[in-house]
């Protein structure tokens, strides 16, 4: 749901229709205030067979603009070329717009009519766009202290659709940077950053088609800044449609002026946060069948230094006649564009496929997680009709940081509460063995944290747990070492060689039965037709003697095979630990072998573990 600096500017526009609309319309964006006439075609044939007709030039959009009447109060652009700059006529005053000073501008009412013509995924449309009571206050030196429109409302042919929005206004709104940021008056790139608008807000509307009714929240923002830009927006416009309609690759010197703009840009603009009322739809999907979808608030972080900001969007929820889906809240973390940035002025212009390749890693950006909570859902099973599949995740969060060359080098993730109710009656034979064990519910969480530790040369899993309600847990942590910078090199056979020498330092694993073992024990005691109590007590030797004819001469073998034993026989908690006695590990070479022969690795590690 995030709009984007793209979607606050649309929005400055809509309020300021006398600068956005005619811009447009002057740079080509728009087509002429007519109709489009069909491309010209012959009917002779051509001469011998030899040229075929050139492709006939796709339709464009259409648009027209109706103002009825414009009053201005001690203007220093009188009433009827203000209405030609509503009009469209941007281009011919757009320093005196700039320098604007009045009292008051009113317009009662725009009235935009355009055409969208057929596209290759697209139907054509045609709708009407009216704004009504626009108003500009106290404007002085271009600059109006407010901007007032009364309302929004839009109709359109494609589905039947309408919308009316509320009040929008802004304060202290520039209309000279706007030119200035837009490109139609001269600027300077080199200058600070000035206020564009403050407290803009809006107080929301409907929107309504044959199938759908929706409620639209208010939302607002406290300040937009910009600066003129060094590419300016009509010359991106430009050579973007030139390269279009040559329809060849972009050229080296177009790519360049591309990755300029977005530099220069991400630089040029600033937000402060913005807060969304989120909205709520009514309705009937395809098959006629009632549906409901709503978003609750949505805030949304500051853009600034080239960050793309956060976001959070509260009280999802999405309804049906026969189930749904919830979601307390979702949070994506955003990332930050400066590694980019830094990337592509280091090539300085000089972009190539060779250059991609090499570098494409430092433009990965540097993402810095999602977290979600209260999600539930309840729906139809749509491989077995007649069940229903059930469940819902407490809490879920996942936080990158510390990028080298694209890649995370801190990771922590965790989840609680990850629950799937199982069906009473099921055909499925995996299910069914769970449920003969008497489990008809999962109830299980996560928790991971695992970092590079670049003095140390180490790769450190501080945690990794898996926990389930009623049933235990299992915790592991570990130390890999010979974990250089070149793990994470550009060069793949570098990071390939890197990881080779790899070794493992340490490993640490961690039992506890909080039930699990009873359940399948007493299946398993069952299906063997014996007392549980002597079941476990064979299997808790079994164990053990496999763990000692395993371990052999080890150290501490006997030891480690008891506490296995004790925990199968009914202790609640294991704990085995691996610790290399070279500083530097063991190798992962000495690990794989040991798969063959035990004894090869055994002399070069100590073992240990405990039972309670």
């Amino acid at each position: 749901m995030r709009l984007g600096v793209g979607g606050r500017i649309l929005s400055l526009a809509v309020l300021a229709w006398c600068a956005t609309a005619s811009f447009a319309m002057a740079q080509g964006t728009m087509a002429p205030m007519q109709p489009v006439s069909p491309p010209a075609t012959t009917t002779e044939p051509p001469a011998n067979d030899t040229v075929a007709p050139p492709p006939a030039e796709p339709a464009k959009p259409t648009f027209s603009v109706e103002i009825p009447a414009v009053q201005a109060v001690n203007s220093s652009i009188d009433e009827a070329t203000l209405r030609s700059i509503f009009m469209g006529d941007l281009a011919s005053h757009a320093e005196e717009l700039a320098a604007l000073k009045a009292s008051s501008i009113r317009v009662p009412e725009i009235r935009i009519t355009y055409t969208m013509p057929e596209g290759r995924v697209t139907t054509a449309e045609t709708g009407i766009v009216t704004l009504r009571d626009v108003r500009l206050q106290k404007v002085t030196s271009g600059v109006a202290q407010a901007i007032i429109v009364g309302g929004v409302e839009t109709t359109g042919s494609r589905n039947g659709g309408t919308a009316r929005f509320g009040k929008m206004s802004a304060e202290d709104f520039d209309i000279g940077g706007l030119l200035a940021f837009l490109g139609v008056v001269k600027g300077d790139p080199s200058s600070p950053k000035k206020t564009l608008y403050r407290n803009f807000m809006t107080t929301g509307g409907s929107a309504a088609s044959p199938k759908v009714d929706c409620m639209i929240g208010p939302s607002s923002v406290a300040r937009v800044s910009v600066r003129p830009l060094k590419v300016s927006l009509p010359d991106m416009l430009t050579m973007l449609a030139a390269s279009d309609k040559a329809g060849a690759p972009p050229t080296k010197e177009q790519i360049a002026t591309m990755v300029d703009f977005f530099i220069d840009a991400t630089d040029a603009i600033e937000t402060s946060p913005m807060t969304l009322g989120g909205f709520a739809c009514k309705g009937t999907d395809d098959d006629g069948a009632p549906l409901a979808v709503k978003l609750g608030a949505i805030s949304v972080g500051a853009f600034a230094r080239g960050r793309y900001p956060d976001f959070a969007i509260k009280d999802i929820a999405i309804a049906t006649n026969d189930g749904g889906i919830g979601l307390g809240e979702f949070r994506f973390k955003g990332f930050d564009f400066s590694g980019i940035i830094a990337a592509l002025k280091s090539a300085a212009g000089a972009i190539d496929e060779d250059w991609l390749q090499a570098h494409y890693r430092s433009l990965v950006p540097p993402f810095e997680g999602i977290a979600l909570s209260k999600f539930a859902l309840d729906i139809p099973d749509p491989d077995h009709p007649g069940e229903r599949v059930k469940g819902g995740i407490a809490k879920f969060d996942l936080t990158l940081q510390d990028y080298v060359n694209g890649v995370p080098t801190d990771i922590a993730t965790s989840a609680s509460h990850i629950t799937a109710l199982l069906p009473p009656v099921t055909s499925d034979r995996q299910v069914q063995a769970l449920l003969d064990y008497g489990i008809d519910k999962f109830d299980i969480g996560f928790d991971l944290g695992l970092k590079w530790h670049e003095d140390a040369n180490e790769v450190r899993l501080d945690r990794f747990s898996i926990t389930g309600a009623d049933m235990g847990s299992i915790a592991a942590a570990t130390v890999i070492g010979g974990a250089t910078r070149d793990l994470f090199s550009e060069d793949t056979e570098t990071a390939l060689f890197t990881a080779l020498g790899l070794t493992l330092k340490s490993a640490n694993v961690d039992l506890k039965d909080a039930g699990l073992a009873d359940i399948i024990l007493r299946a398993a005691a069952k299906d063997a037709k014996k007392d549980v109590a002597t079941f476990r007590q064979a299997v808790a030797a079994f164990a053990q003697g496999a763990v000692v004819l395993f371990l052999g001469p080890a150290a501490n073998a006997q030891k480690v095979a008891i506490a296995i034993g004790d925990f199968v026989n009914g202790k609640r908690s294991l704990s085995v630990s691996l610790k290399a006695k070279d500083p530097a590990g063991v190798s992962f070479g000495d690990l794989q072998s040991a798969k063959e022969d035990p004894a090869q690795i055994l002399d070069k590690v100590d073992l240990d573990a405990t039972a309670k």
